[in-house]
């Protein structure tokens, strides 16, 4: 939501600024984080941490370098059916 308030045009200069600044921010975080075990390894992160940030770092370069924003990921698609509960509403294995 940062990077698509960054260049809103019905959004204040103020409010541009501090998503750039925030934007910042999170690159440095992820640098940060990426760098706190080791380096390029950061063995002591769980890949899905290490992936998650590795993320973050690059959609942040990229909107600085080019002003590109993301591509969001299409929503997935729910199964059939109905999402929740038992169809009488009550629990199973009750009447």
């Amino acid at each position: 939501r940062l990077q698509a308030l960054a260049p809103d045009g019905e959004a204040s200069p103020v409010e541009r600024a501090v998503a750039e600044l925030r934007i910042a921010e999170l690159a440095t975080d992820g640098q940060r984080v990426l760098a706190m075990r080791g380096g390029a390894g950061a063995t002591g992160l769980a890949t899905a941490t290490r992936a998650h940030w590795r993320a973050v770092v690059g959609d942040v370069q990229r909107w600085q370098t080019r002003r590109e924003l993301p591509t969001p990921t299409p929503a997935l698609v729910p199964p059939p059916g109905d999402p929740f509960g038992h169809p009488s509403g009550l629990p199973s294995g009750m009447p």
